[in-house]
């Protein structure tokens, strides 16, 4: 079966991601993440993208980007086999470095983008590898949070998606990460219905960038994962324009409960 092609238009904001086939390594030390982040803001700069949010784990990566007239796929190309050529020279390799072909969602909704800066940012302080999204230098975190200038990112742009000056953008941003930013969620009337994703789909979604099921997702499993998901789920529900009781009813808790995912503390 032919693989359906990339949407693309002008505008679209994309959640990339990639990961090492067979969930192997792909950066074996900083000098490999530094010629991955050369080869990013090259890319960026060439096909004229604007980037969001990034992170370089140990063996995957995120970007959110927004295309304007080149297709993601071709910048997402350019990266990935420049940086595998890289990689396998280095470490005197061959074969495939990545896993199939990138992954990218469509971030239909801007308000969505706020739950996509968080997840993408936390990734090194859910897996163990810093106490603070700050103690992780290879990701936006810095630049978005005002610690330092960050030439990857377009922080006025980030600051237009969520409705502020750039200027205040620092404060909005970790407001986000808290999960306290309440104005990064609307108010449920102002979500066209078209443009609602049911709970079931949201749930598919975060479910999958956190390695469970939906099922695992929604039956009231425990423990750092499922209550990260969990906060990501309501954050996600809300900014689809459901109410935080419906987001409850499908985690199987109470409206206080749920809102309590989104200002608890990592």
């Amino acid at each position: 079966m032919p693989r359906p092609p990339r949407i693309h238009y002008r505008g679209a904001v994309y959640h990339a991601m990639s990961r090492g086939v067979e969930r192997r390594p792909i950066f074996a030390d900083d000098a490999d993440r530094q010629f991955f982040i050369s080869l990013l803001l090259k890319t960026k700069e060439e096909c004229d993208f604007r980037i969001f949010a990034y992170c370089l784990m140990g063996n995957h990566f995120h970007i959110v980007v927004q295309v304007h007239e080149t297709p993601l796929h071709r910048g997402m190309h350019r990266i990935l086999t420049l940086y595998s050529r890289h990689f396998n020279v280095r470490q005197d390799r061959k074969g495939h470095l990545f896993q199939s072909r990138y992954t990218a969602r469509l971030c239909r909704q801007d308000a969505y983008l706020g739950a996509l800066l968080r997840y993408v940012h936390l990734n090194p302080v859910r897996a163990g590898l810093a106490l603070t999204p700050a103690e992780w230098c290879w990701s936006g975190h810095r630049g978005l949070s005002g610690i330092s200038p960050d030439p990857i990112l377009d922080v006025d742009t980030v600051a237009e998606y969520l409705g502020t000056a750039p200027s205040d953008l620092p404060s909005l941003y970790l407001g986000v990460l808290a999960g306290t930013a309440g104005g990064v969620v609307p108010d449920p009337e102002t979500v066209p219905r078209e443009e609602r994703k049911t709970l079931g789909d949201i749930a598919e979604s975060v479910a999958q960038d956190y390695g469970l099921s939906a099922g695992d997702l929604l039956s009231g499993g425990r423990g750092a994962r499922f209550t990260e998901a969990k906060r990501t789920f309501v954050l996600a529900a809300r900014a689809r324009g459901h109410l935080m009781k419906a987001a409850a009813a499908a985690l199987r808790c109470s409206p206080s409960a749920a809102s309590q995912l989104l200002s608890r503390k990592n």
